[in-house]
């Protein structure tokens, strides 16, 4: 019992430190530090998905069949910081997938203010999706 009081504050310490050094604040503490224990999947519950039979689809469709136990990130800029056109679905195993949106048809991916709606890109159709494993492209990044 005591290891396992020492594990969670040794966790609850290493949150904070990630979420400080996050530059930007584009992945807050709140869900760097609400993830859900996702060892237990092996790694080909994730290798797995075809991720090109899900191109042209809504993201939201995508999201639907993904393994239970994922925090989706806010919109995230690819090249223009006031242009959002990807969102990372992340699991406390240092698994993302990473959704990427070109051509936009409900939501405006472009805003001076920040404010973006993520319901409407949820509508939107993918163009791509990547998987990551501590950091590296496994699956999609060709």
């Amino acid at each position: 019992m005591k290891t396992f009081i020492i594990s969670i504050f040794l966790l609850s310490i290493l949150c904070s430190k990630i979420a400080k050094s996050i530059s930007g604040n584009i992945i807050n503490h709140e869900i760097l530090c609400s993830l859900k224990d996702t060892t237990i999947y092996p790694l080909i519950t994730y290798t797995s998905i075809d991720l090109q039979s899900f191109q042209n689809l809504p993201v939201d469709t995508f999201l639907a069949h993904l393994p239970a136990g994922y925090i989706l990130s806010p919109l995230l800029p690819q090249d223009n910081l006031k242009t959002r056109t990807q969102i990372c679905a992340v699991y406390g195993n240092h698994i993302e997938f990473y959704i990427i949106v070109r051509d936009f048809k409900y939501m405006n991916p472009y805003s001076l203010t920040g404010d973006w709606d993520v319901n409407l890109f949820k509508r939107e159709k993918i163009a791509r999706i990547e998987l990551y494993q501590n950091g590296d492209c496994i699956k999609g990044c060709d």
